[in-house]
């Protein structure tokens, strides 16, 4: 859970194993909160150089700004939200491998999708405003 601001979570080549379902508990890398009534919205938050491994949502930018992925490998084991933007501004998803999980893009306010390799892995947006989705590759 990232509540902070400034941010980087630098994998450096390693992998991070989820074991959770698709519930608060299952999500492996979580940048903002809403608890007891009040939202925590982390700015400049940076997740890069590694492999995302989950049953759960691996990625979850929750109402979080200025934040990117960018050179992860993420993998799902079952057809879950390996990737949940939602309510994010100027979310960065770039240069990625994405295999076996969905990328669920839900009010956010400018994110770019561009350059990721996306295998079985459809990105779906409701409700979105300023996404670019381009260059992705099956």
């Amino acid at each position: 859970m990232i509540d902070a601001n400034n941010i980087t979570i630098d994998l450096g080549g390693h992998t991070v194993n989820g074991t959770g379902v698709n519930s608060n508990d299952g999500r492996c890398i979580q940048a903002g909160t809403f608890e007891n009534g009040a939202l925590n919205n982390p700015v400049n938050i940076t997740i890069e150089n590694g492999t995302i491994v989950n049953d759960g949502s691996a990625v979850y930018f929750f109402s979080a700004g200025t934040a990117s992925l960018e050179g992860v490998k993420v993998t799902g084991r079952e057809a879950a939200c390996g990737i949940f933007i939602s309510g994010s501004q100027n979310v960065r998803i770039m240069n990625n491998t994405i295999t076996n999980c969905g990328f669920f893009i839900a009010q956010p306010d400018y994110a770019w999708v561009t350059g990721n390799t996306l295998i079985n892995s459809p990105v779906q947006q409701t409700d979105s405003r300023h996404v670019v989705i381009t260059g992705n590759q099956p």
